[in-house]
């Protein structure tokens, strides 16, 4: 265990910045902190004295990661919590593999919406193991997440492949920037400190590239009421949105970034459903 006090100024941001390569290069096992680290493993206090900041700090849990000479800093409470928020994501894929009309019969739409009810209701009751420090509570994220894709089903029934997609860029794109923010870090945005371009990219690729073949495989479903469109089409008519969400979840703000992101998104498919070839 060890303490210190800092003052708070640029230069001892950026030399916090070391501490957590530090601490693995040095066989340090764990990282406990008022608060757990940010996206891009900054340290962050709660803790304030005038213009002082104290830290106590023990470094258990960080660990090398995937790559050599970078440590992981994620704990299994962040793990548990990427888990929860990326499986979600999965659903599209099954539901796939079953014909159904467009638009979507009252059954199935009901079979959805229990689906979504029990998920939501396991992650709400269970938010207290998932939850960081700086959160109040789990209503807004969860809300966020399913309403989002709920509202976007229910306005648009006869294309599901809108709220589908928009489901793989909450699970896939938000879930990978957090989660190759806090693996590889990076530098930070200049509009954000607490985020990386490293975050950035991961949510843009991953949310466009999941959401696009989502998009392009409903839009295949046999009993569809409109012809198929191509991955590139696809391609197209989601990348404005997964950028839109991507530069909206980076921006400072006491809205969750669910929130943001599923509204973000939504109202930005919802443009480019406009210009899909029928």
């Amino acid at each position: 265990m060890c303490s210190c006090a800092l003052r708070r100024t640029d230069q001892s941001d950026r030399l916090l910045n070391f501490v957590i390569p530090w601490t693995a290069a040095n066989g340090i096992d764990e990282f406990i902190c008022r608060r757990q680290p940010d996206e891009g493993g900054r340290l962050q206090f709660q803790q304030q004295m005038g213009t002082d900041m104290r830290v106590t700090f023990s470094v258990p849990g960080v660990r090398h990661g995937w790559l050599p000479g970078i440590p992981a800093t994620l704990s299994k409470r962040e793990l548990r919590r990427r888990f929860w928020h990326m499986s979600p994501g999965l659903l599209p894929f099954v539901l796939q593999a079953v014909p159904h009309q467009d638009p979507i019969s009252p059954t199935l739409r009901g079979i959805i919406l229990i689906v979504a009810a029990v998920i939501a209701g396991r992650i709400f009751l269970g938010f207290r193991r998932i939850q960081r420090t700086s959160e109040r509570g789990g209503g807004a994220a969860v809300a966020g997440y399913v309403l989002s894709v709920l509202t976007m089903m229910l306005l648009f029934p006869r294309h599901l492949e809108m709220s589908l997609a928009l489901l793989a860029i909450l699970a896939f794109g938000d879930g990978s920037a957090t989660l190759f923010g806090l693996l590889l870090r990076g530098p930070r945005l200049p509009w954000n400190r607490d985020k990386s371009w490293t975050g950035l990219g991961a949510f843009v690729t991953a949310g466009t590239l999941t959401s696009a073949w989502i998009y392009f495989g409903e839009s295949l479903n046999i009993e569809s009421a409109d012809p198929p469109v191509t991955f590139l089409q696809a391609l197209l008519l989601v990348l404005p949105a997964v950028v839109a969400a991507a530069v909206g979840e980076s921006i400072r703000s006491r809205i969750n970034d669910n929130v943001r992101v599923g509204v973000i998104a939504g109202l930005v498919l919802m443009l480019t459903h406009l210009y899909r070839p029928m």
